[in-house]
């Protein structure tokens, strides 16, 4: 059987919720070609939706073994360790995914990880870091509002509560071209 022809094979079976064959063509899949980016990414995926979590964060660990700077397997592997409440390994292997890439909702996860380690000012530069690349993002200005008022700093926070609401209804009308600062044409408000 050709090595392509099992890979779209696996693909279906994985788009068909058929995770434990789809595991199976994997091992298969991998005698022929052991350092295949793309099978062995695949595997750890269908590991993660059989809740097999240990066996998940092995194939993850192998792929970072085989390709270093695979941001994917580090940011896949921080998400397991997070589910399995190991919140030190997994600020470690986000702070790894951070040195390759600079996506924002890679620096929520992890300010959340740094939150739960009570990190709570490291979370907030972290908040911050991710507003820089993706200022729109309603659900990070919350998170920051929330830790805001953890620090008692109610000030901050209740700026970043009015970003949360300009940010949410900005995309909620889908007008990506409002002027900063003047949401009160966008929000109908009257005195």
């Amino acid at each position: 059987m050709c090595f392509y022809s099992l890979f779209y094979q696996i693909k279906a079976l994985e788009e068909n919720n058929k995770f434990e064959a789809a595991l199976v063509l994997c091992t298969k899949a991998l005698k022929f070609k052991p350092t295949y980016h793309a099978i062995l990414h695949t595997k750890g995926r269908i590991l993660e939706e059989l809740n097999k979590k240990d066996e998940a964060l092995k194939a993850y660990t192998d792929i970072i073994n085989i390709y270093p700077d695979c941001w994917s397997a580090w940011n896949r592997k921080a998400i397991i360790l997070s589910k399995m409440r190991r919140y030190e390994d997994a600020l470690d292997a986000y702070n790894q995914v951070t040195e390759i890439v600079q996506y924002s909702w890679i620096l929520n996860d992890k300010a959340s990880i740094l939150e739960k380690l009570n990190k709570y000012e490291n979370a907030l530069e972290v908040y911050n870091a991710s507003l820089k690349i993706y200022p729109r993002d309603w659900h990070i200005w919350k998170k920051k509002a929330n830790l805001l008022y953890k620090l008692n700093k109610n000030k901050d926070a209740r700026i970043s509560i009015f970003n949360t609401i300009k940010t949410y209804i900005l995309i909620t009308i889908n007008d990506f071209s409002a002027p900063e600062g003047n949401v009160e044409v966008y929000c109908h408000h009257q005195n």
